[in-house]
């Protein structure tokens, strides 16, 4: 996409800001959530390519996803013991108490590992592919490596959470769906945005226009935490209808429960999310470089 960049260096002469004159073309949601997965999918063949290497880094992002299930397995064991103590036998009550808490401190244990040990599966990944690159390329090579991941975990959270929340409650999970669909839109719609920011920065700083540090970090925090902002207000959706099906007696306590504290954990991951892609934007636009198809 063609920029105007001579527009750009009488704003920025002005101090204006350059990404009030970003224009991005009018497209459905659909493709802009497609626009995320393409980004996403492109970013991981540049850095691991398929092999060994790419199934480790998909293992570490589905065990990230798993990590919040495992919390609220053990949230919805402690709300039925709360809700029906009395009328469960002893012995069922101890061996579901061992059972979660065994699997929450081997899920926490698998956590701790795949946080520590993706930067040695990274460093053989980059190692394995034999190109050389100067200290700035591997720099942001890393950077992008570690904002792809996170956003891939989030975005895997993102679904495990829908799933979950299906099962507790269909119609639950159809609402949670219908907003999870807005939310991932409205991101995408900044994201793709912040990458035209990030790539104009990036040619600013190759024909020596300065660009104020306000503007470079600002600009990005602000569309992050918009993003962000806009995606959680689905937040009140959610627990208005959680407190129209306590009402009415439509979803169980435990699960009411376990839905809510579900919900708030939904609505972090989120706000992880957007924050993860505005960097992954950035990340991106100085890793391709000279590459006019960012977009």
């Amino acid at each position: 996409m063609a920029l105007n960049r001579s527009r750009c260096r009488v704003c920025n002469k002005q101090g204006g800001r350059f990404w009030d004159n970003w224009q991005t073309p009018k497209e459905s949601g659909i493709h802009t959530m497609f626009m995320i997965a393409r980004q996403l999918h492109r970013t991981f063949l540049e850095l691991f390519p398929r092999g060994r290497h790419s199934w480790i880094v998909m293992s570490f992002v589905a065990l990230g996803a798993m990590v919040p299930i495992t919390d609220l397995l053990v949230a919805k064991l402690f709300s039925e013991i709360i809700m029906h103590g009395s009328t469960m036998a002893t012995d069922e009550m101890v061996t579901q108490a061992v059972f979660f808490f065994g699997l929450f401190i081997v899920m926490r244990g698998l956590h701790y590992f795949q946080k520590t040990y993706k930067i040695r599966v990274f460093k053989r990944a980059f190692e394995a592919k034999g190109v050389k690159r100067n200290r700035m390329q591997e720099n942001w090579e890393w950077s992008l490596a570690f904002e792809l991941t996170n956003s891939l975990t989030d975005f895997a959270k993102l679904l495990v959470f829908m799933l979950f929340f299906a099962w507790l409650s269909w119609e639950f999970g159809i609402v949670n769906t219908l907003i999870l669909l807005a939310s991932v839109q409205i991101m995408g719609y900044f994201f793709r945005k912040q990458l035209g920011v990030q790539k104009q920065f990036v040619d600013n700083r190759k024909e020596k226009v300065f660009v104020k540090p306000e503007e470079a970090v600002g600009g990005r925090i602000r569309m992050g935490e918009t993003s962000a902002l806009m995606a959680n207000a689905g937040l009140m959706i959610i627990l208005a209808y959680l407190l129209f099906a306590s009402i009415n007696g439509s979803i169980p306590q435990a699960s009411l429960i376990v839905l809510f504290l579900g919900a708030k954990m939904q609505t972090s991951t989120l706000s992880n999310t957007s924050s993860s892609l505005m960097r992954l934007a950035r990340a991106r636009a100085n890793q391709v470089g000279d590459t006019e198809d960012l977009l």
